[in-house]
């Protein structure tokens, strides 16, 4: 169950269409759309009253023997929420989509440890 719901929500983020709030404005019309109608499409939300996926893309040099020089990751989240009125018809919706990119080097990461440890040992000497 939780394997088909995943992939329900593969889909619908993967789509293009889906990808922006003007795609999903394409399909959900706030004031028509009712609650059926948008479970129909895209499953049952979350304990949150949302839809939402994450994607990590990991370049392929992560995983060779020098990736403690550079590692790289990309995470990209996706995240639309529905208010229903007491009717069950879409009053508003929100949609977030965050691209977070983060690079590292273990190497550069321990050499910024020992200078902050340098610099504080000969800035405050020990009494």
């Amino acid at each position: 169950m939780y394997c088909l719901r995943l992939r329900r929500l593969v889909l619908i983020f993967v789509n293009p269409l889906y990808q922006t709030e003007e795609g999903i404005a394409q399909t959900v019309v706030k004031g028509k759309t009712t609650r059926a109608e948008v479970e129909a499409r895209f499953g049952k939300r979350n304990p949150f009253g949302c839809y939402a996926y994450h994607e990590v893309s990991l370049p392929i040099y992560n995983f060779l023997p020098t990736n403690f020089i550079y590692m790289k990751s990309e995470r990209r989240h996706w995240e639309w929420c529905a208010d229903y009125d007491g009717e069950g018809v879409v009053r508003d919706y929100r949609f977030t989509h965050k691209v977070e990119k983060d690079e590292r080097s273990v190497i550069r990461d321990t050499v910024g440890v020992i200078r902050k440890e340098a610099g504080k040992s000969l800035s405050q000497p020990e009494k």
